[in-house]
């Protein structure tokens, strides 16, 4: 008993004392990233001091601060939005049967190449066949009937409506007798066209039912692109706009084929469908990587993001270097107004011109009217 009792006590010490190990463990975590969150505050708090006190102290304007610099010039600019996109086929064709029943026979499979007309599939006749049987004993019963009372008539003996019925019931036969026959006839199901067999979908001894695939087939023809955009971008995508395709083995050059202007009310997007260079090879059904051009320009002034910064009024601006008066080259604060995003580059709508040199390092050390010192 006295053996149960001390066993007992030393788990729940364990338990315990690896409870005060895994707190401990958290409260260290905690503490550190609260002195992290310290740290980044307080340097933030240094850097706008040193900043103020730069300003301040006019004996430090005199020094000259090392700078690089970067003629600004006019160069293309396009915006372009990064979506996924599915390839598709226009002789991707869906193989399916007019015909209920059970596969008999599958002659295919994955990747073959079939002729047109090729069987492909063979589907269990017998019912068909059991009921075309039973269709023909009543045909030839109706058909001797009909010749009975047709001579009758011939010969003004037979009622009209006796004649009449007789042939009515015959043909009604006759007709049923080929639409069956029509129906056997579709239980092979042939190839529509040549090319290859992309995927068999059912396997023998399993039923097929009119409108669910037994296989796909591919054969010559064109491939597209086909992207669902949201609905923001409408009007900025034309046809003709410039697309990149990236696959995991290649990557080219495009355009939009055509821009489908209804929109799907559930998902809010509309379709582009993007030409597929002649000779590109691309699995249809897969899924690559499309960029899109929303927007471009011949000529425009674009800059590094990272240059631009933002004062205490919200204000976006940049550093960019100016002679004075004096001869001497000196720090410039020039507000700008920002267009759209490429990768790193902004668009500058305002604020810079083609010519202007902008501080593209030692920016973050010096403020408006600073005198500066050129680097390589």
């Amino acid at each position: 008993m006295k053996t149960r009792i001390t066993l007992t006590a030393l788990i729940v010490g364990m338990v315990l004392f690896s409870c005060s190990k895994t707190n401990k463990l958290e409260q260290k975590k905690k503490q550190l990233n609260e002195l992290k969150q310290e740290l980044v505050k307080i340097q933030s708090q240094i850097d706008k001091l040193e900043k103020e006190v730069a300003e301040m102290d006019t004996t430090k304007k005199e020094r000259l601060y090392p700078v690089k610099l970067a003629k600004i010039n006019l160069v293309p600019f396009e915006h372009k939005i990064s979506i996924q996109g599915n390839v598709e086929s226009d002789a991707l064709i869906k193989i399916t049967t007019e015909v209920p029943g059970k596969v008999l026979k599958v002659f295919v499979k994955d990747g073959q190449y079939v002729k047109k007309g090729q069987i492909l599939f063979k589907i269990d006749s017998k019912p068909l066949e059991e009921k075309l049987n039973e269709l023909k004993s009543r045909y030839e019963l109706a058909k001797t009937i009909y010749e009975k009372q047709e001579r009758l008539w011939k010969d003004s003996i037979g009622a009209e409506v006796q004649y009449l019925q007789a042939k009515t019931q015959k043909e009604a036969l006759e007709s049923a007798i080929n639409s069956l026959k029509a129906q056997i006839s579709k239980t092979y199901i042939k190839a529509p066209l040549s090319g290859h067999i992309e995927e068999v979908f059912i396997k023998e001894g399993e039923t097929a039912m009119p409108g669910f695939p037994l296989a796909t087939i591919l054969g010559p023809g064109k491939l597209k692109i086909r992207v669902s955009i949201p609905e923001a971008y409408l009007g900025a995508i034309k046809k003709g706009s410039k697309v990149y395709v990236y696959t995991p083995t290649t990557k080219f050059t495009s355009y939009v084929s055509n821009v489908d202007q209804s929109v799907n009310p559930m998902f809010k997007t509309f379709d582009v469908l993007v030409a597929v260079p002649k000779g590109m090879k691309l699995n249809p059904n897969s899924v690559v990587k499309v960029e899109i051009e929303d927007y471009s320009l011949p000529n425009a002034i674009t800059i590094p993001i990272n240059l631009i910064q933002k004062d205490e009024d919200g204000n976006y601006f940049v550093f960019v270097a100016e002679k004075g008066a004096d001869g001497k080259l000196r720090a410039k604060k020039r507000l700008v107004s920002i267009g759209k995003i490429s990768e790193s580059n902004v668009e500058i709508l305002t604020g810079l011109k083609a010519g202007d040199q902008i501080i593209i390092e030692g920016q973050k050390l010096i403020s408006d009217g600073f005198l500066l010192k050129p680097v390589k």
